[in-house]
């Protein structure tokens, strides 16, 4: 019952549906794993090539942080959750071999993101509403 209620809360008709999501994901993890050595790697230290990719793909991703824009912040924040989640979801690999264990690891690890993403919007409108500030007062 708890499998049909996650299923059905992450978007799925049926349980069969989200575990065949998640054979898929898991399959494309270990061809990733394979193809860059994943699992031989420490997961902190594969931050820093993810965040490469991003920016040799054309992304829109900055480094700085010190007087950059709001704009600049709110995407360097998406974009840590993004990398930090995938990150997550290769290490929920290991679960993987229990699926129903596999599921909620992955499904966690989704919530958490969508949680990140939601706490960068929140600080783009803080960011935003000090800077009118700033601006008034300036």
């Amino acid at each position: 019952m708890e499998l049909l209620d996650l299923s059905n809360a992450m978007g799925y008709d049926n349980p069969e549906e989200l575990v065949d999501f998640y054979e898929e994901q898991d399959e494309r993890i270990k061809n990733l794993s394979s193809k860059y050595g994943l699992t031989s790697k420490n997961i902190v230290d594969l931050e820093a090539p993810i965040m490469e990719a991003f920016v040799s793909e054309g992304l829109n991703v900055t480094t700085k942080s010190a007087g950059s824009t709001c704009g600049d912040r709110y995407n360097n924040c998406l974009t840590n959750a993004f990398a930090v989640a995938g990150l997550e979801h290769i290490a929920c690999g290991i679960a993987d071999v229990t699926v129903i264990v596999g599921i909620a690891c992955h499904a966690l690890v989704t919530t958490l993101h969508i949680t990140a993403n939601n706490e960068c919007g929140y600080a783009k409108e803080n960011c935003e509403k000090d800077q009118t500030v700033i601006d008034h007062l300036g």
